[in-house]
């Protein structure tokens, strides 16, 4: 089955709650390692900490749908999923830091 990209919105809350903070180091530790195996492309938030979007490679809408299902803060948060046609992003590389 030929892979596709998917932008998924996420509404937050408007009120963060305790539990919800609790859970960001896990949340973010799922992207993380969802990012370094090429499923996740982008996670972004707006300032106002009220949505959340990131580009999802998958098979299908059923399976982006079951992926998000095991985001740690995903009882908290209002998805809605896009098909995309495409997703074009830099390949800029930041140079390396020299500590000498």
């Amino acid at each position: 089955m030929e892979l596709r990209q998917y932008m998924v919105e996420f509404k937050l809350p408007e009120v963060l709650t305790e539990e919800f903070v609790d859970l960001i180091p896990e949340q973010r530790s799922k992207i993380n390692s969802l990012m370094d195996a090429g499923v996740v492309m982008c996670y972004t938030l707006n300032t106002e900490r009220t949505k959340l979007w990131t580009v999802i490679v998958a098979n299908s809408e059923p399976a982006v749908m079951d992926l998000i299902a095991h985001f740690p803060l995903i009882r908290y948060m209002k998805p809605t999923i896009h098909e995309l046609t495409f997703h074009h992003q830099s390949s800029l590389v930041m140079p390396s830091i020299s500590l000498n």
